[in-house]
């Protein structure tokens, strides 16, 4: 019954890949029973294969329908690459049935049918890293701190908070180890931000996860649900995962691993661990047996990317790290390819010689999209940009700001967000000073869009809100009865009461991208601030930057629309903005975009290319400063790993760059990583 079942109305049963050409290692992965396993995969191993087959492998075999499978992934890129496999293996209909999310996605998911369980409602915003600095540079403000570092104090503070909470702490247990001094002031500040965050109907990205193993521990019937749901749980890159998402695993998943009858398969690769200072605890992938006791382990041993010459100079440097499961990786394979250290009297002279090299590349007819060069930081590639602009060639920087991180993009959806949520006081104070970028008009001798609206005037209506207990857009509308500044009163009474006729028309008629397109065309907001810019404008520069700026907000329409359509009757402007906050809209694995590819090393993990290029290879950049003057005895480990995903990251060609001064300034010399690879420069 349960085998006729899973073949659902799509059609017939779906092709088993077990009986494709996998390895033995990948076969045993994907036909693995019930429980835990933890598969240790290598740079080049097929992990995204094995993953996906092993879904299709559950579905083809009928142990299990669509909907029993969730696939947990770090990125949109990795979700997005997986939903596309799945559709070649099982066809469209079982794959839209298999939720494929990011932990954050996935947690936004759990928590909005019982937000009202922690104080918010299913509307809840999401808030980023700056939403909550704002809040602690606020509270600081507040309290007379002042002076000119507040913005970096607050941003220390916000980091040590976010920290705290994806390890689970609480602010007693920060206050119990941080002694009467520190910690009781972090803690109490941390009380003071969660209680900001609840009167703003709002969670932090930290919250999704640390709010989503609240509700699956504390309430023991929703847990139960969940599990019954997602029989079948797979999660790639775990040795990315913090202790919050560790735990959010194990009570989706139970000790067992999934029982009864159901499985958890883990992929991951302790070498590549290159996020632990935002939380991630590469001891959740070596010491996987603490959470799943009964749990198999199984090496992906073969590496069918890299060229032996690169993936054993990789390997050795490697092995000088101590905290790390050994493992052989062989090369799949043959001889041959390159692998070179070049070492320049500077960065000018390296862009100099990487232009004529990626030049010379490409006109022997390699494909610009199979050139990678990546670097630490992408401030130690502005030589290169340059030469390769004069050159003609053109190029692409992954790492800097995304279509949803633009600051004109990002008011825009401040008028969004306000209509979702009219109790988002950071979406509020953005919307109403918008346009947070001047300086344009400026420089083009335009007067922006103004309601009037600074900083006084909004703590007044957001003072008039809580009090009264109405939301702000109500207290917009009441502006003319407020003790603010008269010229403030009119735009604030016009700005509330459009606003909420976006939202009455939004309940009314249910068309979402209308709204979205309703509510960045307000009076004074950024549809109207930016053609005003372009009508009256008359250099060209300012003409082509505000005309892309128009085009990113048709982009952002674009947008709902297509999110919209895909999501029916269960589409909300809370699940648009939400969209928008844990996914990225620009991939750095576009297959249309031509352009060779910059990027930073972190960015680049999970490519690949045929022809790659590192950057900056000396000591105190590759590894860190921070690292090498660390009390953290495993700091320069992490470091070691991050040399190892960039130069695994190479199919045939891998150039290594270091220079005797850079910026201006000299380098400490050579990284340590390339004596411990035994390569030398040439």
């Amino acid at each position: 019954m349960e085998a006729a079942t899973a073949r659902g109305p799509a059609g017939p049963r779906a092709h088993d890949p077990a009986h494709d050409t996998l390895t033995g290692e990948q076969r045993s992965a994907v036909t693995h029973g019930a429980g835990a396993l933890l598969v240790f995969a290598g740079p080049g191993s097929g992990k995204t294969r094995t993953l996906t087959a092993r879904i299709a492998h559950l579905l083809a075999s009928g142990r299990a329908r669509p909907q029993e499978i969730l696939a947990l992934t770090f990125t949109v890129r990795a979700a997005d690459e997986m939903r596309i496999r799945l559709v070649a293996l099982v066809g469209h209909d079982r794959a839209a049935g298999v939720t494929v999310a990011t932990f954050h996605a996935l947690c936004a998911r759990l928590l909005r049918p019982h937000a009202q369980l922690f104080g918010r409602s299913s509307a809840f915003s999401i808030y980023d890293q700056s939403d909550v600095v704002r809040i602690v540079r606020d509270l600081l403000a507040d309290d007379h701190h002042g002076g000119d570092d507040d913005e970096v104090l607050a941003a220390g503070l916000t980091e040590q908070i976010a920290l705290a909470k994806s390890r689970l702490a609480s602010p007693s247990t920060v206050r119990a180890v941080g002694g009467p001094r520190g910690g009781a002031r972090l803690a109490a500040l941390w009380g003071r931000v969660d209680a900001e965050l609840a009167a703003c109907n709002a969670f932090d990205f930290a919250d999704l996860v640390t709010h989503g193993v609240r509700l699956l521990r504390e309430h023991p019937p929703i847990r139960a649900a969940y599990r019954r749901r997602w029989r079948h749980v797979l999660v790639d890159e775990f040795q990315d995962t913090d202790p919050a998402q560790l735990a959010l695993l194990a009570a989706l998943s139970g000790p067992s691993g999934g029982a009864p009858q159901g499985s958890l398969m883990v992929v991951g690769d302790d070498d590549q661990a290159v996020f632990g200072w935002r939380g991630a605890a590469v001891e959740n992938l070596l010491d996987f047996e603490r959470s799943f006791p009964c749990a198999a382990r199984l090496v992906l041993s073969r590496n069918f990317r890299c060229r032996p010459v690169i993936l054993e100079a990789a390997a050795r440097c490697i092995s000088h790290n101590t905290r790390r499961q050994p493992k052989a990786l062989l090369a799949d394979r043959a001889a041959g390819g390159e692998l070179r250290v070049v070492a320049f009297r500077n960065d000018h002279a390296e862009a100099a010689w990487l232009t004529k090299r990626i030049g010379a590349t490409i006109a022997a007819g390699t494909d610009p999209r199979e050139i990678l060069v990546l670097c630490r930081s992408l401030r130690w590639t502005q030589p290169l940009q340059q030469a390769l602009t004069a050159a003609g060639i053109a190029h692409r920087v992954i790492g800097a700001r995304s279509l949803w991180e633009r600051v004109e993009v990002k008011d825009a959806l401040a008028h969004v967000a306000l209509v979702a949520n009219p109790s988002d006081t950071a979406a509020f104070r953005r919307a109403v000073a918008a346009p947070t970028d001047r300086e344009q008009f400026r420089k083009a001798a335009v007067a922006p869009p103004s309601r009037g609206s600074g900083p006084a005037t909004q703590r007044a209506i957001i003072e008039h809100a809580r009090a009264a207990q109405i939301d702000l857009l109500e207290a917009c509308m009441r502006a003319d009865t407020l003790a603010i500044r008269a010229p403030a009163k009119e735009g604030l009474v016009r700005f509330g009461d459009e606003l909420s006729s976006v939202g009455d028309a939004l309940e009314a008629e249910g068309m979402l991208a209308k709204a979205v397109i309703r509510a960045i065309s307000v009076s004074g907001g950024p549809v109207a601030a930016y053609q005003l810019l372009l009508d009256a404008a008359t250099d060209q520069r300012t003409l082509r930057d505000t005309a892309r700026v128009l085009e990113d907000l048709r982009s952002l329409c674009r947008a709902a629309h297509t999110y919209e359509r895909q999501s029916g009757s269960a589409a909300t402007l809370a699940g648009f903005l939400e969209q928008t906050r844990v996914e990225d809209v620009e991939p750095l694995t576009v297959r249309e975009d031509r352009r060779l590819t910059i990027a930073t090393i972190h960015s680049a993990k999970g490519t690949e290319a045929e022809a790659v290029f590192v950057l900056g290879c000396e000591e105190r950049r590759l590894p860190s400063r921070q690292a090498i003057e660390s009390d953290d005895p495993f700091a320069v480990e992490e470091e070691r790993r991050l040399f190892y995903v960039a130069a695994t990251r190479a199919k045939d060609r891998l150039v290594l760059t270091t220079g005797q001064e850079r910026s201006g300034s000299p380098t400490a010399g050579s990284s340590r990583f390339l004596a411990e690879a035994e390569l030398f420069t040439r």
